[in-house]
């Protein structure tokens, strides 16, 4: 992470895997990517049984690809 990052900005619980166990989506709108600032990615932490920790599921991390890689764009800003 570093600095004005923006992690945890926004925030949504929900079962995104559809395993029957909460999932949190963290927004952080203000990442830095290929040098350009303020792209923005969405972590993805996969819930288990016994919630979130270094025992829960795998992260993953989405990002607007290519696609209107624009600096300052916020991707992440709003979640669902």
């Amino acid at each position: 992470r570093e600095s004005n990052d923006s992690f945890g900005y926004s925030l949504s619980v929900g079962d995104y895997y559809g395993n029957g166990v909460a999932d949190l989506m963290i927004g952080v709108p203000g990442e830095t990517l290929g040098g350009q600032s303020g792209l923005g990615v969405i972590q993805l932490l996969d819930g288990s049984y016994s919630g979130l920790g270094p025992n829960a599921g795998a992260e993953q991390i989405f990002h607007r690809g290519n696609l209107r890689r624009v600096a300052g764009s916020r991707f992440g800003s709003v979640l669902p």
